[in-house]
């Protein structure tokens, strides 16, 4: 082995070793030499990758790609990059690349994980299905494998086989596993005291909590008590929602304050693992509400709802990060324009993020139109806060994101917009949206176009709320007429509808 074959073995190994910074001066020193060496080329790609940095390692994959045009590991460095900038028709295209110029199993495996991976991305789980088939066959101990082949089979309502493959996420990043008193998974069965701990964002967390009900029967029935440790945003709601339960603000803390009797754990597990054992089928669903607001800060909403006169309407219009899609999950104000101007009524920003300024800039353009933002009802630490104000409303209109969980656990009609790139808790198809009746999917059907299914949207709302009244007459006529058929416009089988989504790993 030369020298040059010993420094470049030396940097490979501290790069896998996580050692980026040593491994980084070794391949700068040698690129500076020879800047098209495309072996040092790969090997910082790799570290660009390991340390998020993708435009770089985007741009040095594909010099490696043009230097070594048949070699797969640069092809399959590209779809990674392309990957972690949410190109994913190019991270499709080159990891199929790859495949062709791969010449063993485990790579092969590999490389099909991250095909099928961005398959997901794309919603296109069907598909994707195929590859996390062939990366298990080629590599029977892929975890990633397994791992994207739950989210496929659970896109797909293929519940009991998906959630098992489901489990195989845990100790990724964003679904990491906890335990505190090293005390083994619960197994659905096994008795005690048994921990559910939160795990993603607000929204996960608000939807999976739609299983506590069945898992608090099972305890009541099993001589076991169920403690849930969730993000501290969240404790008054859950714990006004099920006050059976011990409810702890400690999500991620390892040295968290419980109460003595709490501290001895027998069991614990994520809680949306917890649907591997109560959510086999689609009639395990309930679908019915099982959040309760503070009522005190409800009467207050609705008390100055009340004097608007008119149907009131919450509103977001983006959501996720970009890690989740959100590029596709973003339209501006100007896009709702034929929404907005369907109903005459008080538009309420639920936006996560501070949207006063965009919504002053479009109110100087379109003056008619009601829409304001609450920030004490939406910019508030205490969540409590936006759901009371989401449960005084008449009907919430939203790109998928936290808030439609927490209209469909109030059961607060809301209608979601899903891209194709949608998330498999939205499913491949249909409008029913499963885990809350209240909720209705309404679909984009070619990538990045919302036009006309805004403009259908803006028609079936007006209909919604002023039947047989044409839009040009709609006006606050009727004033407060509306908010009396709540009921009527809460449910999920408005007409004949139709038939009756978190990152995967790479």
């Amino acid at each position: 082995m030369t020298l040059d074959e010993r420094k470049l073995k030396l940097a490979q190994d501290l790069a896998e070793a996580g050692d980026y910074d040593r491994a980084y001066v070794i391949c700068d020193k040698a690129l500076k030499d020879n800047p098209n060496d495309y072996r040092w080329l790969t090997v910082m790609v790799f570290i660009m990758l390991a340390n998020d940095k993708p435009a770089i390692a985007y741009s040095l994959a594909r010099r490696v790609a043009d230097l070594e045009p048949r070699q797969a590991t640069g092809w399959l460095n590209l779809g990674m990059a392309c990957k972690d900038l949410r190109r994913d028709d190019e991270a499709v295209r080159y990891g199929k690349r790859a495949l062709k110029f791969s010449t063993n199993d485990a790579q092969k495996s590999m490389i099909n994980v991250n095909i099928a991976s961005s398959m997901i991305d794309m919603g296109q789980f069907v598909e994707a299905e195929k590859f996390c088939r062939n990366a298990i066959k080629q590599n029977p101990d892929t975890v990633k494998g397994r791992a994207n082949l739950g989210f496929c089979q659970l896109a797909q309502k293929q519940w009991d086989e998906g959630w098992k493959n489901y489990r195989h996420c845990l100790g990724h990043e964003w679904r990491p596993r906890f335990t505190y008193a090293d005390e083994p998974e619960w197994d659905g069965e096994s008795k005690g005291n048994i921990v559910l701990y939160a795990e993603q964002g607000l929204g996960d967390q608000i939807s999976f909590a739609s299983v506590l009900p069945d898992v608090m029967r099972w305890a009541k029935e099993n001589d076991s008590r169920i403690i849930l440790d969730i993000s501290n945003r969240l404790t008054s709601l859950v714990s006004r929602s099920f006050p059976e339960l011990k409810v702890y603000g400690t999500q991620g803390q390892t040295e968290a304050r419980w109460d003595r009797e709490d501290r001895k754990v027998d069991h614990s597990l994520p809680i949306g693992q917890a649907c591997e054992y109560f959510r086999k089928a689609d009639s395990d669903f309930p679908g019915t509400p099982y959040l309760k607001p503070c009522k005190d800060r409800v009467k207050m909403w609705k008390s100055l709802f009340a004097t608007k006169k008119k149907p009131v309407i919450g509103i977001a219009w983006t959501g996720g990060i970009p890690k989740t899609g959100s590029k596709w999950r973003r339209v501006d104000l100007e896009a709702l324009l034929p929404i907005l101007q369907s109903v005459d009524a008080h538009w309420v920003s639920l936006q996560y993020k501070p949207a006063g300024k965009e919504i002053e800039e479009f109110k100087k353009k379109h003056p008619g139109i009601d829409i304001t933002e609450y920030h004490h009802g939406t910019l508030t630490k205490d969540y409590d806060d936006t759901v009371a104000m989401v449960a005084a409303m008449d009907h919430v209109i939203a790109m998928h994101t936290t808030i439609v969980h927490v209209a469909g656990g109030l059961g607060v009609p809301c209608w979601t917009f899903v891209p194709i790139f949608g998330q498999w808790r939205y499913g491949c198809e249909g409008e029913k949206f499963v885990w809350a009746d209240s909720v209705r999917i309404l679909r984009q059907t070619a990538r990045g176009k919302w036009k006309d299914l805004f403009a259908k949207t803006a028609k079936e709302l007006h209909e919604l709320f002023f039947p047989g009244i044409p839009e040009t007459t709609a006006k606050t006529s009727r004033k407060r007429s509306v908010r009396s058929h709540r009921q009527k416009i809460r449910r999920n089988d408005l007409g004949n509808r139709g038939q009756a989504g978190d990152r995967p790993s790479a």
